[in-house]
């Protein structure tokens, strides 16, 4: 022939162009990064065999030395990218420890570059098969039945396939051989024809999704014009401020900061971010400083179709950089065509300091905060009293201070000390603001950590009837609905957090935990290894996955899992649960090993109670549980207030000890 061909793969109704480098989706673009295009493409052409997480590192990372995570946090992209087939079968399979194998069906196709499109509906062009030995005819297709895609390749055996041409009311298949290819012609031009009568009587076709309205965005970090340039507390922060104004408008989702601090990197693509986000429009833009101005420039880009809504440049003194929020904030709205209410009107406008240098503190402070380490702890509540100081009235400014208190009396075991100051920061927030959901949010915190069970759920509901799309305060509501004993509620609100923020690792392990807590033990098995393919190094999944394994009798599979979370925190955390899942093992020896570690330990104040009290129960002395959980309940043990959801604790309830203390833990008409 002396033609060319063009080389694809086609799996379902996904079409890949090696050479390209691009994927179609009923021919329509898919936009990856080039990261995640090369991950799907080793998988593709390799498909139906196991790639081991080694071999793609190497592969798609030659030259660079990267993370086990990053290869886990694609796949989990590509996951949603993909989605499921007709049959709800994802494409990519997890082999546990080892790598990943795309399991759909995939064809290899050879296509001659000089044919022409016969099918303009679909996009498919002349096929000539390499073996074709007889000629026969197929009759028309019923109307609603699928046909089977033209290849040369089914994976690697070769396969006699169809000619495929179009035709008004069916299609007719013809096996055609090489030496009588002139036919070939005469069915060309009736396929152009009949494709062309058909396109003209069809409206037209639009991406699936891409005029429908904006029901959720993601505001990224925004990014300097130059690499060197890089001001990451103001990037971020432009964002916060943003996300912060446009979540209180009820008829949109906006992604939490929590969610979008990653994206922060210079090439980050928008739309790929928005799809692993799961949101319908994404918002990034760029700043640029110079002397006393900044300007920024914005754009608001539709995630199903990469099409602009809205695109603007603002050019103003550092001091008025109020304004320029305020005027994104209107201009998005107007965009979207958001009807909004008075009070919707009143706090999108509402400036929650008038100090640039507050501001500024501010954005540190919560820069710091988001890191969650006791140093960086240290530094927020640092920045955070800076923005006070420069600003008294600064309410966003005093929750952050609460957060940061409450988390650290955690941290350090010292309630005493930190808890207080969390309250006095949390109530002069409310005095400043009693409008501000973070705030409130702040407030019923500590007010559990404090045991005012009732004040605090009154705070819970405050906050969430202020903004109903802030994940963390129905994040927080359900640890509060947990230690009530409320399970059913609890596992609702962790639900609708995760809704709003899908791509939070605590979150996604928080459901887990209910699951758990309900009893649900397949269910929450099934949400720790969704979490697990977000980040595989993620210390928190393998300690909370461990207890659900016990449960199931899997118990060597809870002590790896144990280990693992152990020997991903520096030997900080869950030693506890390792020490119970030794000692219920028989492995008594290596459990009282850690048990005398953890005492010397917990007389520098560095141990919660409620620890040694689980280790004790995994030993079966019942004196030395009840006796640590009792300290554990006078010192505001953390561990002690989800009692009743800890299934471990299950052969224990029945004990009237254990009932005295549900019945003091637990929320009470009279507290």
């Amino acid at each position: 022939m002396g033609d060319e061909e063009k080389h694809f793969y086609r799996f379902k109704s996904f079409r890949l162009d090696i050479e390209e480098r691009q994927l179609l989706h009923n021919s329509s673009p898919v936009p990856l990064t080039p990261k995640a295009f090369d991950v799907l493409a080793v998988l593709v052409e390799r498909s139906g065999h196991l790639v081991e997480k080694d071999e793609l590192l190497k592969l798609v990372w030659a030259d660079t030395v990267v993370e086990e995570a990053n290869v886990a946090r694609i796949v989990h992209t590509l996951r949603k990218v993909l989605g499921e087939d007709e049959n709800g079968n994802k494409f990519i399979e997890t082999v546990a420890k080892r790598g990943y194998r795309f399991v759909a069906e995939v064809s290899e196709i050879h296509e001659p570059t000089s044919s022409k499109s016969v099918n303009g509906a679909q996009g498919s062009s002349n096929f000539i098969e390499r073996s074709i030995n007889d000629e026969t005819h197929i009759p028309p297709s019923k109307p609603d039945e699928v046909l089977p895609q033209p290849v040369v390749k089914l994976k690697d055996k070769a396969r006699t396939i169809p000619f495929a041409g179009a035709f008004v009311g069916g299609v007719i298949l013809i096996r055609v051989k090489l030496r009588r290819m002139w036919k070939l012609a005469c069915f060309a031009l009736v396929g152009v024809t009949a494709a062309f009568v058909f396109l003209w009587l069809q409206p037209a076709r639009t991406v699936p999704g891409s005029n429908g309205p904006v029901k959720s965005i993601a505001i990224l970090p925004f990014k300097p014009l130059a690499a060197d340039s890089r001001n990451e507390s103001l990037e971020l922060g432009m964002a916060d401020t943003l996300i912060t104004k446009l979540s209180v408008i009820k008829d949109i989702v906006i992604r939490p900061v929590s969610a979008v601090r990653k994206y922060n990197a210079l090439e980050q693509d928008p739309i790929m971010a928005g799809r692993e986000l799961e949101v319908d429009a994404v918002l990034d833009g760029s700043i640029q400083t110079v002397d006393d101005r900044i300007r920024v420039s914005v754009r608001l880009t539709r995630v199903a179709d990469g099409r602009l809504l809205w695109v603007d440049q603002f050019d103003e003194k550092m001091t008025h950089i109020f304004t320029i929020q305020d005027s994104i904030s209107a201009k998005v709205t107007s965009a979207l065509a958001l009807r909004l209410t008075n009070e919707d009107k009143r706090l999108l406008s509402k400036s929650y300091t008038i100090s640039t240098e507050a501001y500024h503190h501010y954005l540190k402070g919560r820069l710091f905060w988001n890191k969650r380490t006791e140093e960086a702890l240290g530094k927020a509540i640092d920045y955070f009293q800076r923005a006070i100081d420069k600003d008294p009235n600064y309410a966003l400014a005093y929750s952050g201070l609460a957060d940061a208190y409450a988390i650290l009396g955690n941290y350090l075991n010292r309630p005493d000390e930190f808890y207080p100051k969390s309250l006095e920061a949390a109530k002069k927030a409310v005095e400043i603001d009693d409008s501000l959901a973070e705030a409130h949010t702040s407030l019923a915190y500590v007010l559990v950590l404090l045991r005012e069970w009732r004040v605090a759920e009154i705070e819970f509901k405050r906050a969430i009837e202020l903004n109903t799309n802030y994940p963390t305060a129905h994040q927080w509501y359900s640890k509060w609905l947990i230690s009530s004993g409320r399970l059913d509620e609890a596992l609702a609100e962790i639900k609708r957090a995760q809704e709003l923020d899908p791509t939070s690792l605590i979150i996604n392990v928080a459901l887990g935990g209910h699951y758990y807590a309900n009893r649900m033990f397949d269910e929450a098995i099934d949400q720790f290894r969704k979490t697990l393919e977000m980040d595989p190094n993620f210390v928190h999944i393998h300690g909370n996955l461990a207890p659900v394994y016990f449960k199931k009798g899997m118990t060597e599979d809870a002590i790896a899992e144990c280990q693992k979370a152990v020997e991903l925190s520096g030997g900080r955390l869950y030693r506890a649960s390792l020490a119970y899942f030794y000692a219920i093992s028989g492995r008594k020896n290596e459990a009282q090993g850690i048990l005398e570690e953890l005492l010397q330990q917990s007389k520098r104040g560095y141990i919660w109670a409620g620890e040694i009290a689980l280790v004790y129960a995994g030993l079966g002395d019942k004196e030395r549980f009840f006796r640590w959980l009792e300290k554990a309940y006078q010192e505001h043990d953390l561990t002690i207030d989800a009692l009743i959801a800890e299934p471990l604790y299950d052969p224990l309830m029945s004990d009237p000890r254990f009932e005295d203390l549900l019945r003091r833990v637990r929320l009470r008409d009279s507290q």
